[in-house]
Parts: structure tokens; sequence; C-alpha cells
């Protein structure tokens, strides 16, 4: 008696903290996939094929592409449609300028106070040298006071 051991192999992978475990099999079937025949197509429009070189940069104007069998109520929502994107650019425009308009004037506000902020420095700084100067002559005038008089009463007498 022959005795036959039928070998399995399995290949691993790891997703994150999980193994994933593959049988041959498996690999076989994908590769029956890719070699049945199924066909890949490029994009057609019209039964065209689309030129991978032309500029799709994206528009906002419904207007170039309208749809040739578009019925008259599908080109007034069309239509409509357009209106409301025309004015919320408009919109948005007009708030930008706003904006640009605030932020200059918060600036000038800004250069205001900082020109205040310099006037009250200096304003300080002469209230600081008036002050060091009272002391000064109040010194002068104590240092000029005779012996034994404590005050300006006592002066006089």
């Amino acid at each position: 008696m022959e005795s036959r051991t039928n070998k399995v192999h399995f290949k691993t992978f790891k997703a994150g903290k999980f193994w994933l475990v593959s049988g041959i099999t498996l690999a076989a079937l994908g590769g029956s996939f890719t070699i049945s025949g199924v066909g890949v197509h490029a994009d057609e429009i019209n039964g065209q094929p689309v030129s991978a070189a032309k500029d799709t940069t994206p528009t906002t104007d419904v207007s170039t592409n309208k749809v040739a069998e578009a019925t008259p109520a599908q080109q007034q929502v069309i239509d409509d449609a357009q209106k409301d994107v025309d004015q919320d650019n408009r919109d948005i425009a007009k708030n930008q300028d706003d904006t640009a308009k605030e932020q200059a004037n918060n600036d000038d506000l800004n250069n205001q106070t900082a020109n205040k902020r310099d006037d009250v420095n200096k304003a300080q700084d002469a209230s600081d040298k008036a002050n060091d100067q009272v002391n000064k002559d109040q010194d002068a005038v104590d240092d000029a006071t005779p012996d034994g008089y404590d005050d300006v009463q006592n002066a006089k007498n």
C-alpha cells in the first residue's frame, strides 16, 4: 500500500495586528480572472475616444456644458443654477473686497494705537523727569535749610 500525502501551501500576510492566511487556490483563482479575457475599454463620448491631452480645467460656466437633448424645463433649471452661481461669485468677490477694506482699516487703527502708545510713553518719560527734578529741588531746599528748623513754621520764627 502506498500512502499519499497532500501538501497544502499557505501564504501569510500581516494586516495591522492580524495575520491573514491565503491558500494557493486563492492565488490561482485571482490569476484566472486576469487571464479570462475581460476587456478594458477607454472612455468614449458620443462614440469618440477621449484624449488624455485635453484640458480638464473645471469651469463654473454651465452654458458651455449644456446637454444637446435638454428639455426647456431642464434648460431653465440649468440657467437658474448658472444665475445662482454667478450671484454667489459676485457675493464672494464683494465679501473679499469688504474684508480687504476692513483689514486695511484694522491696520490703520493698529498704527494709530502704536502711535498713541509712543505718545503715552513720551509723556510718562517727561513726567518721570519732572518728578526727578522736583525731588532734586526738594533735596536742594532741604540742604539749604538751617539746622534746627524742622518745618517751614520754625524757619519763619
